[in-house]
């Protein structure tokens, strides 16, 4: 008979707060190293769970069931006193965490059934996050604070080190505290030691989507305030162009969330460990090494002087927390396409699973405060999630459309943009004919002179292309009068207004 099995997991909360409560100025050097300490805080409450139950820390890989979204699931030998060892280490962890804002709730339970204990497991986690801290009174007495004084700096100095190392160590040492310190390329937490190293042979920084920085010409890691200018083209012969931000635009920041939508409703579904398994390394090698290859593939480009230039290569900024959950950060058109390529790699990967994934997308200025615009897109993000029954949506500038509906957007944009360019049609007229679509996107019933006001607004267009655009026009408006609910029906009605206001930002 096989031997009993028990499954923990641990679930972090203050993420969000965690990572974004940064001054602005700078933020682009603390960021990542908060986002990747959640990550060594996960990676090292499972090795304490291996020692504390002797198992063989060549089995670490054996006993992980699954790794992503800020938690972790674990398959462990059977003991007694599994409930005792699991309170004493989630009170080592609380202690060691104070003066961080992040927590972690850890839930365990005998292993019977694995389709069944997963979603017993899940209650069990979320209780959890609502049960008091330990009665033990040593549990709320003062801590040593002199190795976190001036945390702020240390989060800076762990970025410093993703950045310029190749690899981490982690070693247990007994003799060591439970507290978090921070120093040079040293970092301790819950008796491990991690050490930044640039040795092949260790755990390598490239699987992490933190390790990968948006550089200039003399690799020096950009800052917010440098993402948002527009690439210099240099009109030489043949011309060149120094990267910067991205395309010609207003130089404003795009910040994007992305959420997989009905994660933990399709993990609960899942029969097998093994399938679990798999599902979660595919989950991983998704939000980790293929959108560090979508950043860095250089055969997607824009056109500039007939130049093709990368769209993303040295122009994201990823902050992750999780797997699952991503956020990123810079030149706001840059980001927006960012966002829509990661839609069709997800949409590719993830086809027979029947996921979807919503996204929330603001656009701010640099100096604007990073807690801030976190706060506002994960507010976009919910809004994309919950406003509607249909998932699969993206929240644009105040608007929840569908990602066909952000398609349509495009191409609209793209038209308003070539007449911006090319023809007698101004930005007033442009802004004129916004506001006329936006009077469309309102009513109920269709009204026949806003229809002539946009036309008369849009009569320096070339002839062809107004005649384009305002078949386009009626065509939304005939869609959206047959539309099957109120969600579709205003989406057809916001192609155009969101259309046109791309369009402005990319002329101003």
């Amino acid at each position: 008979m096989e031997n009993k099995m028990i499954l923990v997991k641990g679930d972090v909360s203050g993420i969000q707060d965690f990572i974004f409560n940064v001054k602005s100025d700078g933020a682009a050097r603390e960021l990542k190293g908060r986002s990747f300490f959640v990550k060594l805080l996960l990676e090292v409450t499972m090795r304490r769970f291996l020692g504390a139950f002797n198992v063989d820390p060549s089995r670490f890989i054996d006993c992980q069931v699954s790794i992503s979204g800020g938690n972790f699931i674990l398959k462990l030998p059977y003991k007694e006193n599994y409930s005792e060892l699991t309170n004493n280490i989630k009170r080592d962890i609380e202690n060691s965490l104070q003066f961080t804002g992040l927590s972690m709730s850890i839930g365990a339970i005998e292993l019977n059934d694995f389709e069944s204990d997963i979603p017993k497991l899940n209650l069990k986690c979320r209780k959890a996050k609502f049960e008091n801290y330990s009665a033990d009174i040593s549990y709320f007495l003062p801590v040593d604070k002199s190795n976190i004084k001036n945390l702020n700096d240390k989060w800076e100095n762990l970025t410093q080190q993703i950045r310029v190392s190749k690899s981490f160590r982690i070693n247990y040492n007994e003799k060591a505290d439970n507290q978090l310190i921070i120093r040079d390329a040293f970092l301790s937490l819950l008796k491990f030691e991690i050490t930044f190293l640039n040795e092949e042979d260790e755990i390598l920084l490239s699987h992490y989507l933190e390790s990968l920085f948006p550089l200039n010409k003399k690799l020096e890691q950009k800052q917010f305030e440098h993402l948002v200018k527009s690439d210099q083209i240099i009109k030489s012969n043949p011309p060149d162009y120094i990267s910067m931000g991205g395309e010609e635009s207003i130089e404003k920041l795009g910040v994007i969330a992305l959420d997989v939508d009905g994660l933990g409703t399709k993990i609960e579904t899942i029969k097998t460990e093994e399938e679990l398994r798999l599902f979660d390394k595919k989950l991983r090698e998704f939000f980790n090494d293929e959108l560090r290859r979508v950043i860095n593939d250089r055969s997607l480009t824009y056109e500039d002087y007939k130049l093709k230039i990368p769209l993303f290569e040295n122009k994201i900024y990823s902050v992750t927390a999780g797997g699952d959950d991503s956020f990123f950060v810079g030149k706001w058109n840059t980001i927006l396409e960012f966002g829509i390529t990661i839609k069709e790699k997800f949409n590719s990967w993830f086809a027979e699973d029947n996921l979807t994934i919503s996204a929330g997308f603001i656009i701010v200025d640099p100096k604007f405060p990073v807690v801030r615009f976190a706060d506002l897109v994960e507010s976009a993000l919910k809004k994309a999630k919950y406003s509607n029954e249909e998932k699969g949506n993206i929240s644009l500038l105040g608007e929840v459309i569908s990602w066909d509906t952000l398609d349509e957007v495009i191409i609209m944009r793209n038209l308003f943009l070539d007449q911006l360019r090319h023809s007698g049609f101004t930005k007033g007229l442009l802004a004129k004919a916004r506001l006329s679509a936006a009077q469309i996107q309102e009513y109920d019933k269709f009204k026949l002179e806003d229809f002539w006001k946009m036309g008369y607004f849009l009569r320096n267009v070339a002839p062809r292309e107004k005649e384009m655009i305002m078949k386009k026009i009626e065509q939304y408006i005939e869609q959206s009068i047959g539309a099957k609910s109120a969600f579709e029906r205003k989406s057809y009605r916001t192609i155009l207004p969101l259309a046109a206001r791309l369009a402005e930002l990319h002329e101003r």
